[in-house]
């Protein structure tokens, strides 16, 4: 067989809204399609038009197909345990099904570490051994990459740092794109905007972000020393105005050897879930 760099992977991104697919060659996307997901119908109405769009466009062009999809998964069966937002996927063998339609051997992992080994595997962060990704959006999480591989935990139950106990409340409170709405009456959007025009109550609000965002990425560090961090998700735009306030916090992380030799990227791959899921078999 082929060296996996070599041959044509198909990544496909499951999301609750929309399923995206991309073909993947030499770590390049050279042709991709989307469409909706239909998520409250039955498995077929969800994965059938996509079968017909991948038939149509790449049938016997492709040797393998990587699947991120959100929920708890047990990526050795494939079976989904436990999902939320797609409600006819959980207790169903997805990997299975895949299988059966693509003609192909397909792996599948949870969406959130697709993301993290989308920009790992296609960034400069590549050359390095140990990473953690963090998403921040509506919600907090993220992924861990050791030793060059993704740590998915049981059930692909790692890397849900939005849920760690903080402060008052947890992480996600306190990173996830409500709190400006809950602190100031604005979303995160309305205030980088401020920021983005020298505005110093929204920047010292990016600045309070970046030490909250910082305190996790101690802990993170007591956990796991990585050698570096990729911050991604929407609240990652405004990675300069919080990025002063992660430094911040930083100082206070007492292993100088390893925080001065720590890294942190903002998210830089284009569809980064979708490459991702190729990547599972790089």
């Amino acid at each position: 067989m082929k060296e996996n760099n070599t041959q044509k992977i198909v990544g496909i991104d499951i999301g609750g809204t929309t399923i995206k697919a991309n073909l993947v060659h030499n770590k390049q996307s050279i042709s991709r399609i989307e469409l909706s997901t239909n998520a409250d119908k039955s498995v077929d109405s969800i994965l059938n038009p996509l079968f017909e769009q991948i038939n149509a466009k790449w049938k016997g062009s492709f040797e393998l197909a990587g699947v991120g999809v959100p929920g708890y998964i047990d990526t050795h069966t494939g079976i989904i345990k436990l999902i939320n937002n797609i409600p006819a996927f959980s207790g169903f063998n997805l990997k299975q099904r895949m299988e059966q339609e693509l003609g192909v051997p397909v792996k599948i992992e949870n969406d959130a570490n697709c993301f993290i080994m989308g920009e790992y595997y296609f960034s400069e962060a590549s050359k390095l051994r140990d990473v953690i990704g963090i998403t921040l959006g509506t919600g907090v999480g993220g992924g861990v990459i050791i030793n060059k591989k993704v740590y998915s935990g049981m059930n692909s139950g790692a890397g849900e740092f939005g849920m760690i106990p903080y402060l008052d409340k947890n992480f996600e409170w306190y990173l996830g794109s409500n709190f400006f709405q809950h602190h100031y009456g604005k979303s995160g959007k309305e205030i980088c905007s401020y920021a983005d025009k020298g505005d110093k109550s929204a920047r010292e609000a990016f600045h309070l972000y970046g030490t909250y965002l910082g305190d996790l990425l101690s802990i993170l560090m007591y956990a796991y020393s990585p050698e570096a961090f990729i911050l991604g998700g929407s609240i990652a735009n405004a990675y300069k105005h919080f990025y002063p306030g992660i430094v911040e916090s930083l100082e206070k992380y007492p292993v100088d050897l390893n925080r001065n030799s720590l890294q942190i990227f903002p998210a830089s791959v284009k569809n980064a879930g979708m490459m991702g899921a190729a990547a599972l078999w790089l």
